[in-house]
């Protein structure tokens, strides 16, 4: 079986991904008291908030118009987005050197969570193989995007140290 994925399952996929990001900076912003790190990492937990809302508006938003159409059947577009999601980085029990407790140094955790993204961009561009159709793949495309500029950030941070 050919498994192919819409913009829509691609979409849920993503906000499931975002919301263990979101969990995982949460959790790093927790575990360090040095100011600049505990802010970076809060900021990154927000932006990921952020960015599941944003998907999450988006996936509604391609939802209504494949329904204005006469199109959309959620029995087509269910994918498992939990189970995709899983087998990110950011995945809830994910390996321990993914993960950070607060014993490493600051330049350790930047550098984890810099893996981290960087992972997560590795999986998306691997699941643009399985993309349905040029939608699909402009969205991913769009949450690539969003990723690097993650890398942006985690690089500058790690440069300042």
């Amino acid at each position: 079986m050919d498994v192919k994925f819409t913009a829509y399952q691609v979409l849920e996929i993503a906000e499931q991904i975002e919301q263990n990001g979101s969990r995982f900076y949460r959790e790093a912003a927790e575990l360090f008291d040095a100011p600049q790190l505990h802010d970076l990492f809060a900021r990154l937990a927000e932006w990921e908030t952020i960015h599941n809302k944003l998907f999450t508006q988006m996936r509604k938003q391609f939802a209504e118009q494949l329904d204005d159409l006469g199109t959309f059947d959620p029995d087509i577009y269910m994918a498992n987005p939990r189970l995709m999601a899983s087998l990110t980085v950011f995945a809830i029990g994910a390996d321990a050197d993914r993960q950070i407790t607060g014993t490493e140094t600051p330049e350790l955790a930047l550098k984890k969570a810099l893996k981290n993204e960087k992972d997560t961009i590795t999986f998306y561009e691997g699941l643009k193989d399985f993309a349905r159709d040029l939608a699909c793949a402009g969205t991913l495309d769009e949450i690539i995007e969003e990723e690097k500029r993650h890398i942006k950030i985690l690089t500058q941070s790690l440069q300042q140290r």
